[in-house]
């Protein structure tokens, strides 16, 4: 699954801390409710906005995160 692929209003439970492209930490056990995202292809960055907070990924730099957004977010 995609990061792209998260449901508008869905809650999802962060099940392996990561750090974004800005710095900002998101903690194992973080709760966050998905609202929506976008992306700037110049840069390659996707905008993930959450209720709590807003994280910026770059596709080159989290692969993984962005690629496969089912190893650090599950459904609440």
């Amino acid at each position: 699954m995609r990061i792209v692929d998260l449901e508008p209003g869905g809650v999802y439970v962060v099940v392996r801390s990561f750090t974004d492209e800005r710095g900002v930490t998101v903690l194992e056990g973080d709760r966050q409710t998905f609202e929506r995202w976008r992306h700037t292809p110049v840069s390659g960055e996707i905008t993930v906005v959450f209720r709590e907070e807003t994280l910026v990924f770059r596709e080159d730099r989290q692969h993984e995160l962005v690629e496969h957004a089912e190893r650090f977010f599950q459904p609440a």
